[in-house]
């Protein structure tokens, strides 16, 4: 559609022409609409059909020629098994279609084949998508907030605020599962709204019941969705203004600066203006971090817990956290260390000069009358 309707169509027309090299008497090659198309194989096994999507994905990998363009095209497959059922075709069309959604979700050039538990899988995030657009006004959604310490002390100096969901029917859901639904539905506007809201109201809370605590801080992550969303961002920092200096720290993931770097420094600029302290988390796991960090107006920097599991035991990881530390420090950051286990990893964090951590050491992520008490014994 970029390159036009015209070239579009004549560019489906010749990969109906590639793929009519596939067909035989044994295969029959049909498009169901759009940019789908069925290739259907008898009297075939999974081997087989297998065999069949390799090489149609292998014919892909040549560039197609149109109105002098080169244009490449990567495909999805997926793949259904009628294993001498003598199944209805519309069943069959139904699976297929299953499992081509799932290989779409893993990415180019992949295949799929069905199975019962695809099908389940798929059924059950369908229901998700459509329970999670009422979850927020039912009270299903909360927040639990996990203790951030000094490590020179042991003195709670934050929280990071983490949303779940209790399912009437499904019980308590992982935000592994339904945050990248909100994401891909556009459902994580509404649900950040929700998030930032309550966690400016458990900070309030904190603070006026305890002025001892009035530099206590609450963080809350900020999704791709979110931060590339003009008018989000705007309602956000609108939002953020009417706040107490301090009391919210934004996370952004290192692989959000990285994927559009120019557009991330004007935002978080943004942010840095009016006092929001920002946290770079989840900082080794993305590509290219040296290059791009002493752009960004980052106040915190979060060592993912792949870096901190085990690293009394590893020389390596060791001198590679102190890089990290070292660095951070240089460039005027603080440094929390995530996933703090043992007493161990607790001790080398310490000798290694980090500020901050978090971990089940301290304590889980906790819902907000057990954050109370927790922080009313600190």
């Amino acid at each position: 559609d970029t390159l036009g309707h015209s070239i579009g169509d004549r560019l489906l027309q010749a990969v109906a022409e590639r793929l009519s090299d596939h067909g035989s008497h044994d295969r029959f090659i049909c498009r169901l609409g759009g940019d789908e198309f069925v290739l259907g194989v008898r009297q075939c096994q999974e081997a087989g059909a297998l065999a069949a999507a390799a090489e149609i994905e292998r014919s892909f990998t040549r560039p197609f020629s149109v109105q002098q363009m080169e244009l490449s095209v990567s495909t999805s497959i997926g793949v259904a098994i009628d294993e001498g059922l003598s199944r209805d075709p519309l069943d069959l069309l139904r699976d297929a279609d299953i499992a081509l959604y799932r290989a779409k979700e893993h990415g180019q050039a992949q295949i799929e084949v069905f199975s019962a538990e695809l099908r389940d899988a798929i059924l059950i995030r369908h229901r998700l998508e459509h329970d999670l657009a009422r979850a927020i006004a039912a009270g299903e959604i909360f927040l639990v907030y996990q203790p951030i310490v000094s490590l020179s002390d042991n003195r709670l100096i934050g929280f990071e605020s983490l949303v779940r969901w209790r399912h009437p029917d499904l019980g308590l859901i992982s935000p592994v599962k339904f945050i990248p639904i909100a994401e891909e539905t556009g459902q994580i506007l509404p649900l950040g709204r929700f998030i930032l809201g309550e966690a400016a109201k458990a900070s309030a809370a904190w603070r006026d019941r305890f002025p001892a605590a009035a530099g206590l801080s609450v963080n809350v992550n900020l999704s791709p969705r979110q931060m590339w969303n003009e008018d989000y961002m705007e309602e956000i920092i609108g939002f953020l203004q009417t706040l107490p200096p301090g009391s919210l720290k934004i996370e952004v993931t290192e692989g959000m600066t990285i994927s559009n770097p120019e557009m991330a420094e004007v935002l978080l600029q943004r942010f840095h203006q009016i006092g929001v302290p920002l946290c770079i988390d989840d900082f080794g796991t993305g590509y290219s971090s040296l290059a791009y960090l002493h752009r960004f107006p980052f106040d915190v920097l979060k060592i993912d817990k792949s870096f901190v599991t085990g690293i009394e035991t590893s020389p390596a990881q060791c001198r590679l956290v102190r890089g990290m530390i070292n660095l951070a420090h240089e460039l005027g950051m603080v440094v929390v260390a995530e996933g703090i286990e043992s007493e161990a990893e607790n001790q080398q964090l310490k000798d290694l000069n980090c500020d901050f951590a978090q971990g089940y050491l301290f304590a889980r992520p906790l819902p907000y009358d057990e954050a109370t008490a927790y922080l009313l014994r600190q």
